[in-house]
């Protein structure tokens, strides 16, 4: 009951006292309602309003002051500055026993905030600073003593309106808690507000201050915690341009933003610590940027290098394509950089722009396609990965633990890459054994030679890589079973294994070994400067089949023992080479050869051979030209040189191995000129002049003054033109089968396809032929020529028929033409038979017309010798002596076929039947 008792008696003196303080809470209010108005205009500058002020004990002791309103600054807006429900002034209890007022907590229930700024920059709250202050030693009323300790914001709502750009944004459900609201100490605050949101999704607690009382941001300090969660950031930047202007161009910072920080320091010398970041970056649709760490310190006039990081970071997936947009890093992307499709980047970022260390930093591009001008490719299936340590510097940057993947290969790197204009590298590189068919086409270089087999580097780059300079390179390259397919070869290179050792700027190729086709290959090589390149070099072969080489060779072509020495250059991009070939033996376009030998070389894909050359047969051969392989089609040029060729070999080789058709030592002089890389091409496109010329030669089964002679012997009026004896008096002509000559020559010209003789001339005995014609590269032949006989000879057959001698030319030989037509080997030659009849026709006509003359002009009278009708009597006569030349339908001549066939019918020689003719005339007259 005691304890009761006790109990009972404190609550009495506890209501007792808070009684007596309401009383003079009431009793202050009731005397000094004006006062107070007063005092909080005097305070703020502003109208202040309110409907009502009252006593208050639910939020604490103190005063109500209903539907509160502060007027705006009149230079901005007539609207209200503040408008709330209630302003709450929660008192101190114990200042009210001795009637004195000291405010413990001031709350705005549901006030709505109209803040603007103007378009000369100014905002409207400015203008609420305008204390006034007393002298420390005039006596302060109740009022006056109104000192400020906390002030709360309920359920709140601000309207931010920008003159100057014509935005506005609220931010609502606005709760503030703060304490200590003074200028001399450290305000703490805790801040939730919605911004462009349904929901809460801002809250910055902690402290700020002291302002001061010129409040400058650059010297105000701060601790605060701020967290965002889901910030639109797009409507945001619509009505915060500056936003926009502020971010580095191509960010790309899209909405859902999420955000944690601790922000302590001044506003001008910021440390930001626990960032935790997610962010829509790079136009991606989702969060795709997640960063957590510290940075700073952070202030607009704080020089870059201050700034130091330590961050982790993820950025996955992003789109190279955006990243590439990105202003802070654009141009450090080659122009010749086109990609499409994600990457991924995470890593570890600490130090300063002075000494930036990347740490771990991993990225990933297995999913995209990345393709660096006519250099490199990556497909969307191909694996690209790189990971590395590293530490940039001002001028450098330092490589550490860097591994690069790419499909099979793994390359790892370490050392230093200069930023510098001179690039100066030193690192040390070495691969796995690389499968070059995983890489191959991710070369572009290499992407047609379908390569196969391994690569294995271990090397050291130093020097400089500046304007596509070559670095020193000290190691070796391995190369393992590798297999390429050029496309100038029919047949792959496999089995190439071999080592290149580097040293500095040159190189050396040791008995490397490889395959073309079947045949086998060996490469030494000296490489005296990679660059620019310089190289001498020895290809050597103990037997290439010519059809791993080209596919128009014949499976026996073989070039035995090939031995290749020469040179190659780099001049300013174009690669020139010097060799000298040389092959104890071998086969090729069925010419075995021997000694081949000769000098070529190259220079803007013209290729230059000289002296080059070798023995055939009974023959000797040389050569120059050049093969010119600058357009689409190649083109070539050739002067050839054949001396001491034995023809009956060559006919053999080419035609038949059973012929004998001609024989004779040859010499030949070619200049000929094509375009193509096969025959068949080839022929058509030939074009060139050339003197060919066979001494002590025959043509085997093949005489040519007999059978044309004996084709004449059947014309009518030649019959028995060569007589038994004249046979026998002229064995070399009558006696042999072949055409035995001395010398035959001739110039020609080659044009599409077709050989062009302009003068033959074959020397034999007793006769000469001469002509001109054509011979088709498909054997086809068509020539005129002419056969002359020997004066001896071309009497002798005069004498045995004087017709013949209508054939005679102004030195008194015979001339017969003749036709050789058709396909090689089987032409005949075959004397003109219409032009050799005319020919006796005309001069048997014209003997006839003489004898007749004769005889007419013995009979008839002197005075009609000379007039009309003598001339008509003597072309009667001859019509009616002469019956095998009979008048047409017109009074003409028939056509020569008829004269032939007229000619068969004679059963007489034709001296018989003049002579008959002319009896009957005379006898006529006589009688």
């Amino acid at each position: 009951m005691r304890i009761i008792a006790v109990v009972l008696v404190l609550f009495l003196l506890i209501a007792g006292l808070v009684g007596f303080a309401l009383l003079n809470l009431n009793g202050i209010i009731n005397k000094n309602k004006v006062l107070i108005l007063a005092q909080i205009e005097n305070q703020v500058g502003r109208e202040v309003e309110v409907e009502s002020i009252g006593v208050n004990i639910w939020s604490g002791l103190g005063l109500k002051l209903e539907k509160f309103k502060i007027s705006d600054d009149p230079a901005f807006s007539t609207d209200n500055f503040i408008e709330a429900d209630d302003l709450v002034v929660s008192l101190k209890f114990l200042p009210l026993l001795q009637k004195e007022i000291e405010v413990k907590k001031l709350i705005l229930v549901k006030p709505k905030i109209n803040v603007i700024k103007s378009k000369a920059g100014n905002f409207n709250f400015e203008s609420l600073s305008k204390d006034k202050k007393e002298s420390e030693t005039q006596k302060k009323s109740p009022i006056e003593d109104l000192l400020i300790s906390i002030v709360d914001i309920s359920n709140g709502e601000i309207t931010y309106s920008d003159l100057l750009k014509g935005t506005t944004i609220n931010a609502i459900k606005i709760d503030l808690k703060s304490k200590n609201i003074s200028f001399d100490k450290p305000i703490k605050f805790d801040l939730s507000l919605a911004l462009l949101s349904d929901n809460q999704n801002i809250n910055i607690n902690g402290e700020a201050g002291p302002i001061g009382e010129i409040f400058d941001i650059n010297t105000t300090r701060l601790d605060t915690d701020i967290k965002i969660s889901g910030l639109n950031i797009s409507e945001l930047k619509k009505n915060f341009p500056e936003i926009t202007k502020a971010l580095p161009e191509g960010l790309g910072l899209g909405n859902n933003l999420d955000l944690k920080l601790n922000a302590s320091g001044t506003g001008g010398e910021l440390e930001l610590k626990d960032i935790n970041i997610g962010a829509s970056v790079f136009s991606s649709e989702s969060q795709n940027l997640k960063v957590s760490g510290n940075a700073g310190p952070l202030g607009k006039e704080l020089p870059d290098f201050k700034l130091n990081l330590n961050l982790d970071f993820t950025l996955d997936p992003v789109l190279i394509q955006n990243l590439r947009k990105f202003e802070p890093i654009a141009s450090s992307f080659p122009k010749d950089l086109n990609a499409e499709g994600p990457i991924s980047v995470s890593g570890k970022v600490n130090g300063n722009k002075e000494n930036l260390n990347l740490l771990f930093i991993r990225f990933d591009g297995s999913s995209s396609e990345i393709v660096l001008g006519d250099k490199f490719k990556k497909g969307k299936n191909d694996t690209l990965k790189l990971a590395t340590d590293a530490v940039v510097s001002k001028n450098s940057i330092l490589l550490k633990n860097t591994e690069l993947t790419l499909n099979d290969l793994k390359a790892k790197a370490g050392g230093k890459i200069g930023t510098d204009k001179d690039q100066n590298i030193d690192l040390d590189i070495n691969t796995n054994s690389a499968d070059l068919s995983s890489i191959s086409n991710n070369i572009l270089a290499l992407k047609d030679y379908g390569l196969s087999g391994n690569i294995l580097v271990d090397a050291k780059l130093t020097g400089s890589i500046a304007d596509g300079k070559t670095p020193n390179i000290n190691g070796k390259a391995t190369l393992q079973n590798v297999a390429a397919n050029i496309k100038e070869l029919p047949k792959p290179i496999s089995n190439l294994n071999g080592t290149v050792n580097f040293t500095g700027n040159s190189a050396k190729v040791d008995n490397a070994k490889m395959k073309i086709g079947n045949s086998d290959i060996a490469l030494n090589a000296d490489v005296k400067s990679l660059e620019p390149l310089s190289i001498d070099y020895t290809l050597s072969a103990p037997e290439i089949k010519l059809s791993d080489l080209s596919q128009s060779a014949d499976k026996g072509e073989v070039i035995n023992n090939l031995t290749i020495k020469g040179t190659a250059s780099d001049k300013n991009g174009d690669i020139q080479s010097k060799a000298t070939i040389s092959s104890e033996s071998g086969k090729f376009s069925k010419i075995n050869y021997k000694n081949l030998g000769g000098q070529i070389t190259m220079q803007n894909k013209i290729i230059d051979f000289s002296d080059l050359g070798f023995n055939f047969l009974t023959a000797k051969l040389k050569t120059n030209g050049k093969y010119n392989m600058q357009g689409e089609v190649p083109k070539f040029t050739v002067n050839t040189n054949l001396s001491g060729l034995n023809i009956t070999d060559l006919v053999k080789t080419f035609i038949s191995p059973n012929s004998n058709a001609i024989n004779g030592n040859t010499n030949l002089e070619l200049q000929i000129s094509g375009a193509g890389t096969e025959w068949k091409d080839i022929k058509n496109t030939l074009d060139g002049l050339g003197n060919i010329e066979l001494t002590e030669g025959k043509l085997i089964d093949f005489n040519i003054a007999e059978e044309v002679l004996s084709g004449v012997t059947g014309i009518k009026g030649l019959s028995g033109l060569v007589s038994q004896n004249l046979r026998e008096r002229y064995p070399d002509v009558f006696k042999t089968s072949s055409t035995v000559f001395y010398n035959m020559k001739s110039p020609f010209k080659i044009d599409k396809g077709k050989i062009n003789l302009n003068n033959i001339l074959l020397d034999a005995t007793n006769y000469i032929v001469d002509g001109g014609g054509s011979i088709g590269l498909d054997s086809a032949l068509d020539i005129d020529g002419v056969v002359t006989l020997s004066e001896k000879l071309s009497n002798d057959l005069i004498a045995n028929q004087k017709y013949i001698g209508i054939l005679k030319n102004s030195e008194g030989k015979i001339q017969i033409p003749f036709l050789l037509d058709g396909n090689l080997p089987g032409v005949r030659p075959k004397p003109d038979i219409n032009f050799i009849s005319k020919k006796i026709q005309t001069a048997i006509i014209e003997e006839g017309k003489g004898k007749l003359k004769e005889k007419l002009f013995e009979q008839i009278s002197p005075e009609s010798q000379n007039g009309e009708k003598g001339d008509n009597i003597i072309k009667d006569g001859i019509e009616k002596v002469l019956p095998f030349q009979k008048k047409d339908k017109q009074g003409g001549p028939e056509e020569s076929g008829q004269e032939e066939k007229d000619q068969e019918t004679e059963k007489e020689p034709v001296e018989k039947l003049i002579e008959k003719g002319l009896d009957s005339i005379f006898k006529k007259k006589e009688n």
